[in-house]
């Protein structure tokens, strides 16, 4: 009996041992087990943590294609904070970088209320016209400027030359203007010598520009509704001494004007009170000279 045991026990042992090896061998060509609780094994479409496979794991890798990550830093734009491409604007949504960027600007706001504005604006005014710098309820600014001219008799200006400002090529010259009272008042363009090149006038209830080409005024709006803030462009050609007047984005007949030369020199802008008219009250705002697009 001691003899038969310990034989069959022995041969249990190599039996087991035998077992024991074959065990994964047979797992691996017959088993059907994916196990879910498998950090790093490498079953496919299971839904482990950790590991490289083509799955809905959590936390894999940056080889994955057709992802959504956010913070990447996409090909082909060095925007920041905007979504375009190929562009290189600053938190906008233009594509191709068409933005204008004014070459000058005024909107009255570092100016004293009360007050003349201060440099680069130089006043001259005679027999009681005045030009104050006013806080007003506008969309847009709290400043504008105010120009009173209340007399016949009265007559003045109020001008800036813009020392790095050329009249070449073409440009824009924009301008807010609203018109209270009054017989007529202008705003034009300016040189250090000689005549305004440009001049655009509210004159007689209407808007007229002056035309060198035909030496006369010419209406760019009909009829002007008091207490109406109207949006004002000047696109000049210098290069080819023309000018149009755009009101309020529309060009009328004020299209192709003659200017009073235009001298390779720095220009300006002026406000004017006509002497021999009763100016009345105007107010201008949001001046900006930039280049014509």
């Amino acid at each position: 009996m001691n003899c038969l045991f310990g034989t069959t026990k022995k041969r249990w042992l190599l039996l087991s041992l035998m077992l024991a090896l074959l065990m994964p061998l047979l797992l691996g060509l017959y088993g059907c087990d994916d196990d879910d609780d498998d950090d790093n094994d490498d079953d496919d479409i299971d839904d482990d943590i950790g590991d490289d496979d083509d799955d809905d794991d959590t936390g894999d890798d940056d080889d994955d294609t057709g992802d959504d990550d956010t913070g990447d830093d996409d090909t082909g734009d060095d925007d920041t904070g905007d979504d375009d491409t190929g562009d290189d604007d600053t938190g906008d949504d233009d594509t191709g970088d068409d933005d204008t960027v004014p070459t000058w600007t005024e909107d009255w706001e570092d100016d004293t209320v009360g007050s003349p504005p201060g440099a680069p604006w130089e006043t001259i005014f005679n027999y009681g016209a005045t030009a104050n710098i006013l806080q007003l309820p506008k969309d847009g600014a709290g400043k504008v400027i105010e120009l009173v001219d209340d007399s016949a008799d009265a007559n003045g200006q109020v001008k800036a030359e813009l020392d790095d400002q050329y009249m070449t090529g073409e440009f824009v010259v924009a301008w807010e203007w609203l018109w209270e009272s009054g017989e007529g008042n202008g705003f034009h363009l300016m040189v250090e010598t000689g005549q305004d090149p440009a001049q655009v006038d509210f004159y007689g209830n209407h808007i007229e520009a002056w035309d060198q080409t035909t030496e006369d005024w010419i209406g760019c709006i009909a009829s002007v509704d008091l207490d109406t803030w109207y949006s004002m462009e000047m696109y000049v050609n210098a290069d080819h001494t023309t000018f149009d007047v755009y009101v309020d984005g529309v060009l009328g007949d004020c299209d192709d004007l003659g200017m009073i030369g235009a001298p390779i020199t720095p220009f300006g802008v002026k406000m004017i009170m006509y002497s021999g008219l009763e100016g009345g009250t105007v107010l201008v705002d949001n001046i900006a000279v930039y280049p014509m697009m």
